[in-house]
């Protein structure tokens, strides 16, 4: 048994070798931190900040 992210693991899964188990009252906290050059953010990086802050949920 071990704990892995889906991605690393998304071929086995397809293919029936691993099997997704939800653990009734665990709770994991990832903690994320974002580097970016001063001034106004463009493009994907600001598409990818503006998500990550609207759909982080605690």
């Amino acid at each position: 048994m071990g704990i892995v992210s889906i991605q690393a693991v998304s071929e086995g899964m397809l293919l029936g070798k691993y099997k997704l188990m939800d653990v009734e009252g665990l709770k994991m906290n990832r903690q994320f931190c974002m580097v970016e050059k001063r001034g106004e953010t463009e493009g994907p990086t600001k598409i990818f900040r503006t998500f990550i802050t609207k759909s982080y949920k605690s």
